[in-house]
């Protein structure tokens, strides 16, 4: 299955590294006709402008700032396309917890089975 990305206007979180960058590039190759680049602050967008032109648009995505997912909405709001790309990150203490609690009797249950 493929999707004709030409001439649609697009939304990437994560989109200064990685999966993220690598999905920027992809649809500006394919004739997006603008993507914004959601990034946790605005200087990290700069090197993708400087790498893609004019059709990159940062824009701050920061998921443990709903102010900022809101001002996003607002300001993207021509968006065709969104691509969730964005991780967030937990501290060890929490998926130590996390994953006592959820994973391990999975795991367990599992391994005996």
């Amino acid at each position: 299955m493929s999707y004709d990305i030409s001439n649609k206007i697009t939304l990437v979180t994560g989109a200064n590294r990685g999966i993220g960058k690598a999905i920027v590039e992809s649809f500006i190759k394919h004739g997006a006709s603008k993507v914004y680049a959601g990034v946790r602050s605005l200087d990290k967008g700069e090197a993708l402008v400087a790498e893609f032109g004019e059709k990159v648009v940062p824009i701050e995505i920061d998921y443990d700032n709903p102010a900022s997912i809101k001002a996003a909405a607002e300001t993207a709001d021509d968006v065709q396309v969104v691509v969730s790309n964005a991780g967030v990150l937990i501290g060890a203490a929490s998926w130590t917890r996390m994953s006592s609690s959820n994973f391990k009797p999975s795991l367990t249950s599992t391994s005996t089975a």
